[in-house]
C-alpha cells in the first residue's frame, strides 16, 4: 500500500490565490497516528493551507481529501474538527454549552467519548463552565475551543495555531492532548510559528515561506539541517546535562530527547535552510 492510499489528509500541488498567490504546490501526506507540524511567519501560507483541508476554501488548483472524501461536502467534514486561529462568535453561550453544541453538531450520544464537562475540566474549566463566554479572556476562549476539539474527538484534528493566547500550563495541558489523540489513531495537522514544546513529538515538519514549501521531514533532519536542538529534560544534574548534550552531539543530534529549536525553527522559516 502507497503512502496516499495509507493517508489520510492528502493534499496534492494545491493552489490557491487572493488577488495574488498565497499557496503554491503545496502537497502533504498524514497518516493515523501521526502529527504533522505546519510551521511558518504570518502570511506564509498555514491558515489557508489548514483552511483548503477543512474544506472550508475551494482550491484554485491541485486536490485534497480527508478520510477518502471531499472535506467540502458534510459526510466528509463529520470526519474532521478544525480549529481556526480566530475564534467563532459564541458569547451568549456558556463555556458547558458552547462545548455541547460542537458535540450536538457532530450528533454524538450523552454516552459517545468524553463528555462537555468532562473536557473542560481537563483544561481547568470546571470552576467556569457554566460562565458566559462574553466575559472569557482570550486565552480562556482558546481553552473552550480546543475542549470541544477532545470532546468531539474527530479521526482528523486541524488546528491552526492552537497555542495562540494560552498560559504556559494551557500548552502543556495541549502538548498531552494532542500526544494522546495521536495515540488513539487520530491525525493531526498542526500550525505553528513557535518552536521548542510547540514540535514535541512531531511525526513531521512542513515548513512554508512566501506560500511554497521550504523543508519538509522529520525533526531530526531539521536538526541535522540547521544544528540547532533543545534539550527537553527534568531533575537533570548540569554533569548529566552536559553529558548529553556531548552525546547528542557525537551521534549527529539524533537522539529522542532532543527537539529542534525556537532559533532552528526561525532558520528554516527564514529560508536559510532548504530542503524542499
Amino acid at each position: 500500500m502507497s503512502l496516499v492510499e495509507s493517508a489520510r489528509v492528502v493534499a496534492d500541488e494545491l493552489g490557491f490565490e487572493y488577488r495574488e498567490p498565497v499557496l503554491v504546490n503545496f502537497s502533504l501526506q498524514a497518516a493515523p497516528g501521526s502529527i504533522t507540524i505546519l510551521a511558518g511567519s504570518n502570511g506564509a501560507g498555514k491558515s489557508t493551507a489548514l483552511s483548503l483541508l477543512a474544506g472550508e476554501f475551494t482550491p484554485r488548483s491541485g486536490f485534497v481529501r480527508v478520510c477518502g472524501g471531499d472535506p467540502r461536502r458534510p459526510n466528509t467534514r463529520q470526519e474532521l474538527f478544525f480549529l481556526s486561529e480566530i475564534a467563532r462568535d459564541l458569547h451568549w453561550l456558556s463555556a458547558v454549552e458552547a462545548v455541547q453544541l460542537h458535540r450536538d453538531l457532530y450528533g454524538l450520544a450523552k454516552g459517545d467519548g468524553v463528555s462537555a464537562v468532562q473536557a473542560l475540566e481537563r483544561f481547568g474549566l470546571t470552576a467556569v463552565k457554566d460562565r458566559r463566554l462574553k466575559g472569557f479572556s482570550k486565552g480562556m476562549q482558546r481553552r473552550v475551543e480546543i475542549s470541544a476539539a477532545l470532546a468531539c474527538d474527530r479521526p482528523v484534528w486541524l488546528f491552526d495555531e492552537p497555542e495562540s493566547g494560552l498560559d504556559p500550563e494551557g500548552r502543556v495541558v495541549l502538548q498531552q492532548v494532542l500526544l494522546e489523540a495521536r495515540a488513539r489513531g487520530r491525525t493531526l495537522v498542526v500550525s505553528t510559528h513557535l518552536g521548542g514544546a510547540a514540535l514535541h513529538g512531531a511525526d513531521q515538519l512542513v515548513v512554508l515561506r512566501g506560500g511554497r514549501t521550504v523543508f519538509r521531514g522529520g525533526l531530526s533532519e531539521a536538526i541535522q539541517a540547521t544544528s540547532c536542538l533543545e534539550l527537553n529534560l527534568s531533575e537533570c544534574s548540569a554533569e548529566l546535562h552536559a553529558q548529553l548534550i556531548q552525546t547528542a552531539n557525537a551521534a549527529g543530534a539524533r537522539c529522542d530527547i532532543a527537539t529542534l529549536s525556537a532559533a532552528g525553527l526561525r532558520r528554516l522559516m527564514q529560508g536559510a535552510t532548504e530542503n524542499p
